[in-house]
């Protein structure tokens, strides 16, 4: 190590490191790694690791890396002699990787848990990660019970769910993102619009949907031991008509580069479709039931709309109807 080479501004050489672990700690921290999921290993020990030649080029940015080291990962930095961190960054990384590799399919970390990991990981950039995770983990449970019809899944837990989603987007990451380098803030820019739009869908689609399921279970529960109550065919009606609202003002509001039919997807349209063509075609002379009929039909025909726009056929195949729900009909005396 040279302690007499040609000089560059401290800031200069600041924000050059600063993209370099930055983007080394997205790398390690990317979900689609091998070694993310089971594995101690400290990475940072290889050759592939980007920031070592810093540590070893100069003395100058050797303090000046440990510096955005000790910045980016709150490791505290010891200033006497070379200067050296009071611990391996990897022991700050590794158990982010652990958070951030643990799932199950159809769960998602509360906000009480991912509230407890944050305060734990004392670093505002490790912060925003595991926070951006969590949400990603949420919307992605959201969406697969939505276009799977998963049955067992209460639509509290679900409210519950994208609740914790806006929290985390609108309340939480904004408190930590300024906080963070001006290059990770760039970094994350993509991700965090991801993440809003993620929530913005499953308000308005994916949650919504798997409530509307649950009420069509429970009347149809209530059909097969006699009639389906008006209050229950009411809570239909009105689930239906407030997704069309949302649908309206997410469409009014819609800001982002990516389309608005392809960033909602034609999955979840033909989820949707083929939901709401069944609620279409619902028995009975009640007004609940007629109700139902007539807002069905408004969505069923403008999510078709959106559908043959994208060119998805609206076949709807029987067995896809008995998959998503038991065909039962609304029985009135």
């Amino acid at each position: 190590m040279s302690s007499s080479s040609p000089t560059l501004p401290a800031e200069t050489i600041y924000d050059i490191v600063s993209i370099v672990v930055v983007q080394y700690l997205d790398e390690l921290l990317e979900p689609s790694q091998p070694t993310t999921k089971g594995s101690n290993k400290d990475p940072g020990l290889t050759k592939n690791n980007p920031v070592l030649p810093f540590l070893i080029v100069s003395l100058q940015f050797r303090q000046v890396t440990l510096e955005v080291l000790s910045d980016i990962l709150s490791i505290p930095l010891r200033k006497e002699g070379t200067w050296r961190l009071e611990s391996k960054p990897w022991t700050k990384i590794n158990p982010v990787r652990k958070f951030c590799a643990t799932s199950v399919e159809f769960e998602a970390p509360t906000l009480a848990e991912v509230t407890k990991f944050v305060d734990s990981v004392k670093s505002d950039v490790l912060a925003v990660y595991v926070m951006l995770h969590a949400v990603n983990r949420i919307m992605d449970k959201l969406q697969r019970c939505a276009v799977q019809a998963v049955p067992s899944l209460h639509g509290l837990n679900q409210l519950e769910d994208v609740g914790a989603a806006k929290t985390l987007v609108m309340d939480r990451l904004p408190v930590y993102l300024p906080r963070c380098p001006s290059a990770f803030q760039s970094l994350i820019q993509q991700p965090m619009k991801a993440c809003l739009i993620g929530v913005l869908i499953a308000q308005g689609y994916d949650t919504p949907l798997s409530i509307l399921r649950i009420q069509w279970a429970q009347c149809s529960a209530e059909a097969v031991r006699g009639v389906a109550s008006e209050a229950s065919l009411s809570a239909m009606a009105k689930t239906i008509r407030n997704a069309r609202q949302n649908d309206a003002f997410v469409f009014r509001q819609w800001r982002f580069n990516t389309p608005f039919n392809q960033a909602i997807g034609a999955p979840r349209f033909r989820s949707w479709f083929l939901l709401l063509s069944h609620l279409s075609s619902i028995r009975g002379s009640s007004n609940g039931a007629a109700e139902v009929k007539e807002v069905a039909v408004q969505l069923r025909d403008l999510f078709a709309g959106r559908l043959l726009d994208m060119g998805v056929p609206l076949v709807t195949d029987p067995s896809d109807v008995e998959q998503l729900i038991l065909q039962l009909t609304l029985a009135h005396p």
